[in-house]
């Protein structure tokens, strides 16, 4: 009979190990609160510090760099497919590319209505 593959597969929705320790560097920069009323010691966040407000300050950090994208080039640039790889990020609303103008008329004409 043929061998069992299922499971063995890495799934597609797994986080690469670099953006799992970045998660895990961004949660230990809080400061914690001991338990006073346990047997062992835990530390606990913040109450006033919810998922909601985590994320967006995860977000403000890593905004700079996108990962995903970098390590993307990086990988381009060292199987050897290009040379160099320039990345650009072009101010929202100034690429004055014709998807943004059409984009710009179909919002006049919805306002209008």
């Amino acid at each position: 009979t043929p061998k069992d593959l299922r499971g063995l597969n890495i799934p597609g929705n797994k986080k690469p190990a670099h953006t799992i320790q970045l998660i895990k560097n961004h949660i230990q920069s809080f400061p914690v609160k001991m338990g006073h009323y346990t047997g062992k010691e835990y530390c606990y966040l913040s109450e006033k510090l919810d998922v909601k407000r985590t994320h967006a300050l995860f977000l403000e950090e890593t905004s700079e760099v996108n990962h995903t994208v970098l390590r993307f080039c990086c990988a381009l640039v060292e199987l050897g497919r290009f040379d160099s790889v320039e990345q650009y990020f072009p101010i929202q609303g100034h690429s004055f590319l014709p998807c943004d103008r059409n984009f710009a008329v179909t919002k006049r004409k919805i306002l209008a209505l």
